[in-house]
């Protein structure tokens, strides 16, 4: 779809694929928090020489104003 945003308008590609635009830019939103929020828990992963768990990087995450579950934190490493 990236490939096609310079030739068509979005809600163009959007009315083709079946799908609205509105949940298009909300998937996009969400995939750029997520790559946030996994780059974040490799980084301090990595700074605490890989010895902190789920638990703990959960602690440090949510001091840094992110909203995640332990679940989540454990599909990341």
């Amino acid at each position: 779809m990236k490939n096609h945003l310079t030739c068509y308008p979005v809600t163009r590609i959007c009315s083709l694929l079946g799908v609205s635009s509105s949940g298009y830019y909300a998937w996009l939103k969400k995939a750029n928090k997520s790559a946030k929020l996994s780059e974040y828990i490799q980084k301090q992963y990595w700074q605490h020489k890989a010895r902190l768990g789920a638990p703990s990087l959960l602690h440090d995450a949510r001091e840094a104003g992110y909203q995640v579950s332990e679940r989540t934190i454990s599909r990341v490493l």
